[in-house]
């Protein structure tokens, strides 16, 4: 999953007009990298922290099949 992300972020930088970028000053294209940093770290953290819960409540389900198959036994 990160990976991907990965790859389309920089694919968006690829793809981004070059007339925008030699527009910008150097602090503007600083200002924008790091937002861009930001923008793709926080979308990131998102699906790793979504994933990790939707992987713990299965966990959990799992732990409570085990238990009343146990109990059924």
């Amino acid at each position: 999953g990160f990976l991907m992300l990965l790859t389309l972020a920089l694919i968006g930088l690829l793809f981004t007009p070059i007339p925008i970028v030699t527009a910008l000053s150097p602090t503007d294209l600083q200002g924008l990298g790091r937002y861009v940093f930001l923008l793709v770290f926080g979308v990131v953290y998102l699906l790793e922290l979504i994933s990790a819960i939707s992987i713990s409540k299965l966990e959990d389900e799992i732990d409570l099949l085990i238990q009343s198959y146990q109990r059924d036994k």
